[in-house]
């Protein structure tokens, strides 16, 4: 096996003017001009079940032996695994589920021109593309309340089948970084180039539980706990629970945020105007464009 280059993730590209966009449906769009943040989902939530995770190889070169490898590391990757009897390897991964928890992400697509593939996946036939820059996202999160909150990372893309213990060892000051499972994806996703607003919120969870256990100890209710969840019940038939949730909304200036905004080149001419509407409410000077489409050819019969 071969080890693998990685790069910092949060280093600024040499073009702080890169091109970034991000696809999404209409209602999106319209809920981000009337709210004006940017939602952080957290990672757990996002389509890609490895998200978040460490490479088994990574693991395994920590500090434990990791009893499950590959898909079956995945299956047993969830709280209801984690009693007092599993083994240390195991508690570790299910931390790290819970971590999953309390990092978010809000993601866009690097590129000087629009994606297809893009459109197609997170825009659809009735969605919508803003088109940002790499420094106006590093200026939206430094005008943020809690700006160390959050980073901007270039989503690196690692062969994890190819990645084994010698190469973590090797690479170890490189995964001590507690973000780095939050800002690497398999290189299946590299057609993605993602560039990731990353949101840390494990303070959230930590209040919440604090305040919790205080008001409980002095009331004298249960409180029955597991890695996303807390109870506290206090009686056979009342209770109460909070989950674990490390969403974050990012709050933006976007007339200073967005450089252009796009309907699919399909879409009716009032849908583009709809959409100029919209994004005027919060930033006078756009108006939405279309890509052009290309021409249909029309093939007549030939005439005898």
């Amino acid at each position: 096996m071969t080890i693998q280059t990685l790069s910092d993730p949060f280093a600024p590209p040499t073009d702080l003017n890169t091109r970034v966009w991000r696809y999404m449906s209409f209602a999106q769009f319209v809920a981000l001009c009337q709210q004006k943040y940017l939602f952080l989902a957290p990672v757990a939530k996002l389509d890609d079940p490895s998200e978040g995770t460490y490479p088994v190889a990574v693991w395994l070169a920590q500090d434990g032996v990791l009893e499950f490898t590959g898909q079956e590391f995945l299956k047993h990757f969830a709280p209801k695994y984690y009693k007092a009897k599993t083994p240390e390897s195991l508690k570790r991964a299910v931390r790290q589920y819970g971590a999953r928890l309390d990092w978010s992400a809000n993601c866009w697509h690097v590129s000087d021109v629009q994606s297809f593939a893009m459109w197609e996946l997170y825009g659809g036939p009735d969605g919508v593309a803003i088109q940002s820059t790499y420094a106006k996202l590093q200026d939206a999160i430094q005008a943020a309340p809690h700006p160390e909150r959050y980073s901007l990372a270039q989503v690196q893309y690692l062969d994890y089948t190819q990645l084994d213990i010698d190469a973590a060892y090797t690479q170890s000051d490189y995964w001590k970084d507690n973000r780095m499972p939050f800002v690497c994806k398999r290189i299946e996703y590299a057609y993605e180039r993602e560039l990731r607003i990353l949101g840390d919120s494990r303070d959230k969870w930590s209040k919440i539980r604090k305040i919790v256990t205080e008001k409980s100890i002095k009331s004298g209710d249960k409180i029955t706990e597991t890695v996303d969840q807390i109870t506290v019940s206090s009686g056979p038939s009342a209770s109460f629970s909070w989950k674990r949730d490390g969403s974050l909304k990012l709050p933006v200036n976007l007339s200073e945020l967005i450089e252009q905004v796009f309907v699919p080149s399909q879409s009716p001419k009032w849908v583009r105007d709809l959409a100029t509407d919209i994004v005027q409410t919060v930033a006078p000077d756009l108006r939405v464009k279309q890509p052009i489409a290309n021409p249909s050819v029309r093939f007549e019969p030939k005439s005898d």
